[in-house]
């Protein structure tokens, strides 16, 4: 039989089979990847395979909004850039917190050695306001 995936857009509820599916959003191969700006709205989206260095500068032209300044894919990937993401502190409790650790195998409690694309997790905002100014992709810091 035929598989079926339901799909909520703007509230409102529809079953489609796979084959409908990529037809509503024009998915010519797989796998199809959907970037979404923050407020949820499409993009763009990569069809098929794609090698890791290409696709680190996808994510980096897509994180910095570089098409917002008009800029093609094209010219932006010609250069050299370094950005990972905006660093951010996220406060969690202790719940939340246990299943990131059981979860993301780069998250740790922060016990001293650093490392920019670790997860850290802390217990207070100074630390995590230290670890973001040292160069920190993402600090959690435990609630209470």
């Amino acid at each position: 039989g035929k598989e079926k995936v339901e799909l909520v857009l703007n509230g409102e509820s529809k079953t489609y089979t796979y084959a409908e599916l990529y037809s509503v959003f024009g998915i010519s191969g797989t796998p199809t990847l959907w970037f979404l700006s923050s407020t949820g709205n499409p993009v763009t989206n990569l069809p098929g395979y794609v090698p890791p260095d290409m696709f680190v500068k996808v994510l980096q032209y897509l994180g910095e909004e570089a098409y917002r300044q008009e800029i093609t894919f094209e010219s932006y990937s010609k250069q050299e850039h370094d950005y990972i993401g905006d660093s951010q502190i996220i406060t969690l409790n202790s719940e939340e917190v246990n299943y990131v650790l059981n979860n993301d195998p780069l998250a740790k409690k922060y016990k001293g050695n650093f490392d920019r694309f670790t997860i850290w997790i802390v217990e207070d905002k100074n630390t995590a306001n230290t670890l973001i100014e040292k160069g920190a992709f993402r600090v959690i810091v435990i609630e209470g």
